[in-house]
């Protein structure tokens, strides 16, 4: 395989994202520490901070990163009816809980929305309104 085939080799901060939503997929956004991610990972925890200066950057990070994931993922149903949207948003989510062994990051952020630092919140908040209008746009809303 020719030098530009290879695979990108994975960042420390992506491995750390990683870790992180694996622990949120888990047990939420509270229950794990930086020193968790530092052992995970095999970095000492200041290099955690390096990357990440505080739990509430990361935060934000890891639903960024998220979002652009989601989004491309409903973007193909923006056309489909909301009972196809649906469906599809069932079948993404049942796929998280046996490939990925967990819940869905938007709904455990979702579930802990009211004691998350204020900013990983609001960057929750842009991934439900999307995925609430792929299943009910406005012209369908009650």
């Amino acid at each position: 395989m020719p030098a530009t085939d290879q695979p990108k080799p994975r960042t420390t901060h992506d491995r750390l994202l990683d870790v992180a939503e694996h622990y949120i997929r888990q047990v939420g956004f509270h229950a794990f520490s930086f020193r968790d991610l530092a052992t995970e990972t095999g970095i000492k925890s200041a290099s955690v901070h390096h990357h990440f200066p505080t739990k509430a950057a990361l935060g934000v990070a890891l639903v960024q990163r998220y979002r652009q994931r989601i989004l491309a993922a409903l973007e193909p149903l923006d056309d489909q009816p909301p009972s196809t949207a649906l469906a599809a948003l069932i079948a993404a989510h049942r796929t998280t809980l046996t490939t990925l062994d967990g819940l869905c990051i938007a709904g455990m952020l979702g579930a802990e929305e009211a004691s998350l630092p204020p900013e990983v919140a609001s960057e929750t908040r842009p991934t439900h309104r999307r995925r609430r209008a792929v299943c009910w746009p406005p012209s369908t809303a009650r």
